[in-house]
C-alpha cells in the first residue's frame, strides 16, 4: 500500500511539481540574468567609470619597474657584482615586468570592450517581458527541470536572444515551444516533488552568492556618490604614489649614470 498513491493526494502532487518546475525555471533565468545581464552592465560601467584610472596606476608601475632594471644592471656593472647576480636579478625584474605588462594589456582591452558595449548598449524597455518568454523556454527544454531531454539549439539560442536583448528573435523561439507538462508516472511524483525542492534551494543559494561577490560588490562605486568619490579618491592616491616611486627611479637612473661616467673616465 506504501506505493499507492490516493487521487487527491496525486492532484496535490502534481500541482506541487508543476509550481516547482516554474519556479526553478524562474531560478535559472534570473541566474541567466544576474550573470550575463546585471552583472555584465555593472562591470561594464565599472570599467568605464574606472578603467582609465587603474590603466594609468599600471603604465605607470610598468614604466618605474622598467627603470628600476636599467638601475640594477647599471648598479651591478659598478659594484662588478658576479655575472651570475646581475642574470638572476634581471631575470627576477624582467619576470615581475612582464606579468605587470600583461595585465596593463588586458586592462587595455577589457576598457576598449566596455567602451564598444557602452555604443551598443542592451535594450531594457521589454525586460520584464523577455524574461516571462525565455522562463517559458527554460522550462519547456532546460535538462535539470526535464532529466531525460538533453540541452537544445533552441534552448541555446533563446538563452543567448535574452543576453543580447533581441526580443524579437526571442518571441519567434517561444512559439516553437511546447510548453505543456510532461505526463509522469503517479510513483514518481514524490521523488520528482524531492528533487525539485533539493534543486530549487541550490539555485536560490547560488543567486543570493552571485549578488554578494564582484562585479555585484563593485555597485555601490558605481551607484552610492560617497562610495564613489571615496573609491576615485583611493584610486588617486594609488597613482599619485606610483609617480613618485617613478619619480624616484628616473633621479636614481640619472644619478646612476653620471657616476657610470665618471668611472668610466677615470679609468686609464
Amino acid at each position: 500500500m506504501g506505493n499507492i498513491i490516493e487521487l487527491p493526494r496525486a492532484k496535490e502532487l502534481e500541482e506541487s511539481v508543476s509550481a516547482l518546475r516554474r519556479a526553478t525555471a524562474e531560478a535559472i533565468c534570473a541566474n541567466i540574468s544576474l550573470v550575463y545581464v546585471e552583472g555584465r552592465a555593472i562591470e561594464m560601467n565599472y570599467r568605464l567609470a574606472f578603467g582609465e584610472l587603474e590603466i594609468a596606476i599600471f603604465d605607470t608601475y610598468c614604466r618605474t619597474l622598467r627603470l628600476r632594471r636599467k638601475n640594477e644592471v647599471i648598479r651591478g656593472k659598478i659594484t662588478r657584482q658576479a655575472p651570475l647576480s646581475v642574470k638572476i636579478l634581471e631575470a627576477r625584474l624582467d619576470e615581475e615586468l612582464a606579468r605587470y605588462e600583461g595585465e596593463l594589456a588586458r586592462k587595455k582591452r577589457l576598457v576598449e570592450e566596455a567602451r564598444r558595449w557602452e555604443k551598443n548598449p542592451r535594450g531594457t524597455v521589454k525586460e520584464g517581458a523577455m524574461k516571462a518568454q525565455l522562463t517559458a523556454v527554460i522550462l519547456a527544454l532546460h535538462p535539470d527541470i526535464h532529466p531525460e531531454k538533453r540541452e537544445s539549439r533552441l534552448l541555446s539560442d533563446a538563452i543567448d536572444a535574452y543576453i543580447d536583448g533581441d526580443g524579437q528573435k526571442l518571441r519567434r523561439l517561444r512559439k516553437d515551444v511546447h510548453t505543456g507538462d510532461d505526463e509522469m508516472p503517479l510513483g514518481g511524483l514524490i521523488d520528482e516533488e524531492k528533487r525539485l525542492r533539493n534543486l530549487l534551494r541550490r539555485l536560490e543559494a547560488e543567486n543570493g552568492a552571485v549578488k554578494i561577490r564582484a562585479p555585484f560588490t563593485m555597485q555601490p562605486n558605481l551607484e552610492e556618490e560617497e562610495a564613489h568619490n571615496a573609491w576615485r579618491d583611493q584610486l588617486e592616491g594609488e597613482l599619485e604614489s606610483h609617480r613618485r616611486r617613478l619619480a624616484e627611479e628616473e633621479m636614481a637612473l640619472a644619478n646612476m649614470m653620471k657616476l657610470a661616467r665618471r668611472l668610466e673616465n677615470k679609468r686609464p
